[in-house]
C-alpha cells in the first residue's frame, strides 16, 4: 500500500467511517503497539486497561482533538515552518471530530494516520508509521515526501503513559523541540495531551485528544453525527 505524503489537499476526501472517529483496520489482527514488549510486567500492571486498549487499537475509540496556540507566532513556527510537526498547523482551536486509520502496508509495517474532520471531509494531521524498537516507540512521519523518524522513551505515569522524545536518536528536524505525550484514563475513556515546545522558549503548542470507546457510545446511543464539526 502506498502511503500518501502529509498533504492537506490530497488528504481531503469524503468521510466513509461506519462510526465517525473510527476506521476499519486493514490486514490481519492489526495492533498498533504491544505495550507488553515495551514495559516490564510491573510497569504494565501500573497502566490502566483503557490506556492499554487505546495503544493496542485506537480505531476502537471515537476521537476529538483541539489545539492550544498561545499566539499566531506559535501557529506559524510549529504549524507551518517546522517540517517534522507540520500537522500541528491544522489543529482546530475548538474541539472537533477526528478520525484515524490503522493498517499494515505491503511490507507488513503498521501505520496510524490521523485526520481532523471538517464539513464531512478529512484534513491530515499526522500521517505516520508506528513500530517498537527495543524499549522505545518509533513514529515515522510522512511529511512532503520525507520520512521523519521520532523515537520516544516510554514510562508509566499516573495510571497512564508518558512518551518523551529521545532527541539523540530522532531526526535532526525535531532537534529544536521538546515533545512529550501523556495519555491518562478518564471517567469516559482516555485523554492524551501532546506538548510541543521550541527549546529556545519562543513558541509552543498543546494538542489535546479525547478518546471515548465506540462500544460505550453505541450503548448510550450517542455516536457523533458526521458533518457536525
Amino acid at each position: 500500500m502506498r502511503v500518501t505524503p502529509c498533504n492537506p489537499v490530497l488528504a481531503r476526501r469524503p468521510v466513509v467511517a461506519s462510526h465517525p472517529g473510527t476506521r476499519a483496520t486493514h490486514g490481519p489482527a492489526v495492533a498498533m503497539v504491544d505495550l507488553a514488549a515495551v514495559l516490564d510486567p510491573a510497569q504494565l500492571r501500573a497502566v490502566d486497561p483503557a490506556v492499554r486498549a487505546f495503544y493496542q487499537n485506537p480505531t476502537r475509540f471515537v476521537l476529538h482533538v483541539a489545539g492550544n496556540y498561545p499566539d499566531r507566532l506559535d501557529r506559524l513556527l510549529l504549524g507551518k515552518l517546522a517540517p517534522a510537526l507540520s500537522g500541528l498547523g491544522r489543529l482546530p482551536t475548538a474541539e472537533a471530530l477526528a478520525e484515524s486509520d490503522l493498517y499494515r502496508d505491503a511490507a507488513g509495517r503498521t501505520h496510524w494516520d490521523r485526520y481532523v474532520v471538517r464539513g464531512g471531509t478529512r484534513q491530515a494531521l499526522f500521517i505516520a508509521r508506528f513500530e517498537r524498537v527495543a524499549k522505545q516507540i518509533k513514529e515515522t512521519f510522512y511529511v512532503h515526501g520525507l520520512e521523519v523518524a521520532l523515537y520516544f522513551d516510554v514510562e508509566p505515569y499516573q495510571r497512564g503513559l508518558r512518551l518523551t522524545l529521545d532527541r539523540r536518536r530522532s531526526s535532526w528536524l525535531a532537534m529544536p523541540f521538546d515533545i512529550t505525550f501523556i495519555t491518562l484514563p478518564t471517567a469516559g475513556g482516555v485523554a492524551s495531551t501532546g506538548e510541543f515546545a521550541d527549546r529556545a522558549g519562543w513558541s509552543g503548542v498543546t494538542a489535546r485528544f479525547r478518546m471515548t470507546p465506540v462500544v460505550a457510545l453505541t450503548r448510550r446511543g450517542t455516536i457523533p453525527v458526521q458533518g457536525n464539526n
